[in-house]
């Protein structure tokens, strides 16, 4: 455990809300900050033994606010050339929103594909009846038809997605009840 922090800069205090007398009362003060300790073994290993051999490394993990509070965070060391030992530079940046948007484009995946699942076995089944049954093909039309239709429906929704994600859909926002 050789690694201690001998500077934080505004971002940091904003982030964590630690104090300046917190930061420097505590030689390794990763340790309150990394909320697993798989993640302060992993972290002292990167900074001490990757560093080394390498400039820059990443590692995600979950930090503690001085609020106890929790986020997700992306951390990435540099190495700075120094005749004294090892020395670095942390970068910090909070992925929490990044990590719940990719949660939510993931669901929203598997329910797309659930949605398209649905009719696309109701059209196998109308097509292997079309051909059991050809006296009710307009039955069977009718019903390929809505099929059709609501898979219509569904692309088009995907398709929002799309247009919303590259700005060529315009929201009207509206105060609602």
């Amino acid at each position: 455990d050789f690694v201690t922090f001998q500077y934080a800069n505004g971002a940091f205090h904003q982030i964590f809300h630690y104090t300046d007398e917190d930061f420097d009362s505590v030689p390794n003060f990763y340790k309150f900050l990394l909320v697993d300790e798989a993640d302060q073994r992993r972290f002292a290993k990167i900074i001490v033994e990757g560093l080394n051999h390498t400039s820059h490394l990443s590692m995600e993990a979950q930090l503690r606010r001085a609020d106890g509070s929790t986020f997700d965070a992306l951390l990435t060391v540099t190495r700075l050339k120094d005749t004294d030992g090892l020395t670095g530079v942390l970068l910090i940046r909070d992925i929490s929103q990044q990590k719940a948007l990719q949660l939510q484009k993931d669901r929203f995946i598997a329910n797309a594909s659930h949605e398209l699942r649905t009719p696309l076995a109701n059209l196998k089944l109308r097509a292997y009846l079309l051909n059991k049954q050809p006296e009710r093909s307009d039955e069977h039309l009718k019903v390929v038809q809505q099929v059709v239709d609501r898979m219509h429906s569904l692309m088009e929704d995907l398709l929002d997605v799309t247009r919303f994600e590259q700005g060529k859909i315009i929201l009207n926002r509206a105060d609602m009840n």
